[in-house]
């Protein structure tokens, strides 16, 4: 009995996570991340979660401060966040924050 229960316990599989698509990628997807960006706004820091399947971007615009935003891998090589601007109604010219989406595609 001994022996059947050593030699099951040596037999489990090991399965790994899948690995986002940003590994090994870092400088690409701030380069992505900053050509979607209006010009004035600026990356301060991008932290990846153990996996990559997940960053916090910490950046900077001029009109609303310090921000941070966090993308999530969609598992077909995009990144989906969400970070804030400002922007000006154009009818009664009132200004406002909104959270635009914002996705970062990796090629293939």
């Amino acid at each position: 009995m001994a022996a059947a229960t050593l030699v099951a316990g040596c037999c489990t599989t090991h399965t790994t996570h899948p690995i986002g698509p940003a590994y090994g990628h870092e400088q690409e997807f701030q380069k992505l991340l900053e050509a979607s960006l209006p010009v004035r706004d600026k990356i301060e820091d991008i932290r990846f979660n153990y996996d990559f399947e997940k960053a916090l971007v910490i950046y900077e615009t001029p009109e609303i401060g310090r921000g941070e935003a966090v993308f999530e891998d969609d598992g077909f090589g995009r990144y989906h966040g969400q970070m804030s601007c400002m922007e000006q109604d154009k009818t009664t010219g009132h200004i406002f924050i909104v959270r635009k989406p914002i996705i970062i595609t990796f090629p293939d």
